[in-house]
This record gives C-alpha cells, sequence and structure tokens, in this order.
C-alpha cells in the first residue's frame, strides 16, 4: 500500500462502505467522517453523429465544510459498477459545454449556472441556497408565497402531491436565423415529492427523492403507480362499504 493510500486509510473511517460503492453509501461515509462529498454524472449523447459527453450534478452538498471533494461517477449497468475520478477544478471540467467564452467563469453546482465574479455567484446562491433546501418545504419569506386566503370555500382533497423538479442547464447549439430562439436546455436530474393525506396507508412521514438521469421519465413511473394503488385501496374499500350496506 502507497503512502498516500495509508494517509487515507488512517485519516478517514472506511467500515461499512460496500463495493461498489453506491451514491447512498457516500452519504453514510460523509456522515461518519464529518467530510461534504459533491458527485457529478456523465451523460453519452451524438450530436451531429458525433459521440458527445455531458457532466451533470447527481448530488452536490452544501457549502461549508473545509474537507470537500468533488467526485465524477462512471458507472455501468450490467454488471452493476461504480467508478469515481476525482475533480480537482470543476470549473474547469464543464466550462466548454456552458460557455464558449473565455473569461474565467465561477459556477453554482447545483444547477450549473454560471457568473463572471465570485461576487455575482455569491449574491446567486443567497437566493439558489433559499429555494434548495428540501425544496417545496423550504422557509420563503412571506412575500413569495402565493396564499389562498377563503378556506371556507375549498373541498377537500383526499389525497394531495407536491413535487418539485431540479435541473441543470445544457448549452445548445442556438440557430443564428432566430436569435430568440433557445440556446440552453433544462435537463431535468433530481425530484421530490410528498403525499399528504390522512389515509394511515399512504401518509408519507418526508418526502421522497430521486436523483439521476431521466428524473422526468422516473417521476412519471413513480406517480403513476402511485395513484394506481391509491385506485385499487380506494375502490376496495368503496365496494366493502356498499357491501356492508
Amino acid at each position: 500500500m502507497n503512502n498516500v493510500r495509508k494517509n487515507l486509510f488512517n485519516r478517514y473511517d472506511f467500515l461499512r462502505l460496500r463495493f461498489p460503492t453506491s451514491i447512498n453509501d457516500i452519504v453514510k461515509f460523509k456522515r461518519r467522517n464529518n467530510v461534504s462529498v459533491s458527485v457529478f454524472g456523465l451523460r453519452e449523447s451524438f450530436v451531429s453523429n458525433k459521440k458527445k459527453y455531458t457532466v451533470y450534478p447527481i448530488k452536490v452538498a452544501d457549502p461549508g465544510r473545509e474537507d470537500h471533494t468533488d467526485l465524477l461517477c462512471l458507472s455501468t449497468p450490467v454488471p452493476l459498477s461504480y467508478h469515481y475520478c476525482w475533480i480537482s477544478n470543476i470549473e474547469q471540467l464543464v466550462r466548454k459545454q456552458l460557455t464558449k467564452h473565455q473569461h474565467p467563469i465561477y459556477i453554482c453546482k447545483k444547477r450549473f449556472t454560471y457568473k463572471y465574479s465570485m461576487e455575482l455567484l455569491s449574491q446567486y446562491k443567497l437566493l439558489c441556497s433559499l429555494v434548495s433546501k428540501d425544496s417545496f418545504l423550504a422557509s420563503f419569506p412571506d412575500e413569495r408565497y402565493l396564499k389562498f386566503k377563503n378556506h371556507h370555500t375549498a373541498i377537500k382533497h383526499n389525497y394531495v402531491i407536491y413535487a418539485q423538479f431540479e435541473a441543470y442547464l445544457e448549452q445548445t447549439h442556438g440557430n443564428s436565423e432566430h436569435p430568440a430562439s433557445a440556446y440552453r436546455r433544462h435537463i431535468s436530474n433530481s425530484y421530490a415529492y410528498l403525499l399528504v393525506t390522512d389515509d394511515p396507508e399512504f401518509k408519507m412521514t418526508e418526502p421522497k427523492l430521486n436523483r439521476g438521469e431521466e428524473a422526468h421519465i422516473k417521476f412519471l413511473d413513480d406517480i403513476i403507480t402511485l395513484v394506481e394503488r391509491i385506485s385499487r385501496s380506494y375502490n376496495d374499500k368503496e365496494g366493502k362499504n356498499n357491501h356492508d350496506i
């Protein structure tokens, strides 16, 4: 074992860390070692019959920890395996997919929004952190809420789902003939939802969170499955009540 690896094993607690190491295992590692780790993925696509790779955020840690590491996760589905590479400079890694300008950029790792000064980025992060903590459960200032006041006219619903998406920005090849056309594409990379109900069978105590590629497709699968379960349960209860009558 070389000195670098020996120092790492002496410095951190790797117990109960499974291999191949999943994203959830990294979360456990962070808790046991009081460190922060952000994980980014690599998406493969084809543009004009040319293979293209795009970096996207998977799990981004909140700032504040002195001991912080950025990792690039390379995975294969069959057989399932994970390989992590250390990212020494995230700005240099992703700047080509964000902008063609040569000026230094400072990026928000959660959404890949970038600014040309640290001061502007700090101002943006204040807003970003405001809407990122548990997303729809965040504590917004009162003036940011749309409120419904006429509760006496409301009709109670037995099941209500609150959902939130997060996305990062991907540069696109704009149409020079139509400069007003889109030049960035929002790519969904995570979602969370919370089902609010008095039904003990489906009551959720915390939001369900999912991170990764094609988050919008997985979200639809989740919601459709949930709605079908609720529908079957509701019909069974209604049928039983009618039978008792």
